[in-house]
């Protein structure tokens, strides 16, 4: 009697639930940031490490994504960085583009028609405000390693020129080869830099640019985080709504500490005036009726970190009705039209102006 053949069924399923097990633990990192997701909020470090995970893998089972729901919540961050704009909106948005492919089996490898596409997305979120025709879903693939070699290029010529005291003096084919072998960049770091050096040469204009990038992206960061601070002295906010505030004081900051810079082209004039905007803001909302009623608004996404900026520095303080203004404007009204002016008539014990006929005469 031969038992070739259950051996045979025997090895095929110890072989089916190794490679289960090895699925699951491979997409195990799908659970866990769901869960995260669902416990903490949005976390931009923490979503940067599943997005670039979760674009690095070929093969992933639409069933775990379908599980957590994930093409709901990359689109809900997607959603929600839009005001962040930059890496983590792009890699958002690529992380829906996949995850959406995978689970309705489109090979997202493929240049896909997108029309077809968008018909179906509209489809599964119905009464959605978002315009998904604007979404590119031809190589999704392709089009993620080009955000991750801009995000390496972007680092490159941080590190390169972040830490610097003073600009280059010259850019001779000696001191950049002693650049290269100071710094002890790889391969494609050098060739990024030859790339940079045949199209422009590295001047003390260009050095200036990236120092003041440098130094706004600091700034920035650190009056968001002061101001968020000063608040949660005076209100419990939830994670989310840390979140949610974070990101619009971003948007916030960032554009207006840019914005100063152009107009003042001066950096301490452009440190004060954006205290001073800081400070204002602070107070205003930890104090006032008016102010509490604007942080509101953007815990509820009333007001984005754009919409912020349409806000001046007087706008950051509450509105007082003063009645000796009202009493002078209601006065000189009547200097410039005594027909106003009534006086108490004794013949015909009325209130009318000396100009109208008395009642007893009429």
């Amino acid at each position: 009697m031969s038992f070739e053949p259950e051996k045979s069924s025997l090895m095929e399923k110890l072989y089916h639930s190794k490679l289960f097990e090895e699925i699951n633990k491979s997409h195990q990192f799908i659970e866990l940031f769901a869960k995260d997701y669902s416990d903490n909020g949005f976390q931009e470090e923490k979503f940067i490490k599943f997005g670039e995970r979760f674009m690095s893998k070929n093969e992933i089972d639409n069933q775990f994504l379908i599980y957590h729901q994930i093409p709901f919540l990359s689109y809900k961050i997607m959603k929600d960085s839009m005001c962040i704009g930059g890496y983590v909106h792009q890699l958002a948005t690529l992380v829906f583009k996949k995850s959406f492919c995978i689970v309705f089996n489109l090979n997202w490898t493929i240049k896909n028609d997108d029309n077809s596409i968008t018909k179906r997305i509209k489809s599964v979120f119905p009464g959605c405000d978002f315009d998904f025709f604007t979404l590119n879903m031809r190589g999704i693939h392709l089009e993620y390693y080009d955000l991750k070699k801009k995000a390496r290029k972007t680092s490159f010529k941080r590190r390169k020129y972040d830490n610097k005291p003073t600009p280059p003096k010259s850019n001779t084919e000696s001191n950049v080869n002693i650049e290269r072998e100071e710094s002890g960049s790889s391969s494609l770091d050098c060739q990024i830099l030859e790339e940079k050096s045949d199209d422009d040469e590295i001047n003390i204009q260009e050095f200036s640019l990236n120092e003041n990038e440098s130094w706004c992206d600091s700034f920035w960061k650190s009056k968001r985080n002061l101001l968020l601070k000063n608040l949660m002295k005076h209100f419990n906010f939830t994670v989310q709504q840390k979140e949610k505030l974070s990101s619009v004081f971003a948007t916030y900051l960032k554009y207006l500490v840019k914005k100063k810079l152009e107009e003042l082209v001066n950096i301490k004039e452009t440190e004060k005036t954006v205290n001073n905007y800081v400070y204002k803001m602070a107070i205003f909302m930890a104090n006032k009726d008016s102010g509490k009623l604007l942080l509101k608004k953007i815990l509820n996404g009333e007001i984005s970190g754009k919409k912020l900026l349409e806000y001046k520095l007087g706008d950051f303080c509450e509105k007082k009705t003063s009645f000796a203004t009202k009493e002078i404007i209601y006065n000189s009204e009547l200097l410039n039209k005594p027909a106003l002016q009534t006086f108490p008539c004794k013949k015909c014990a009325t209130m009318h102006s000396k100009y109208d006929s008395c009642r007893r005469d009429d």
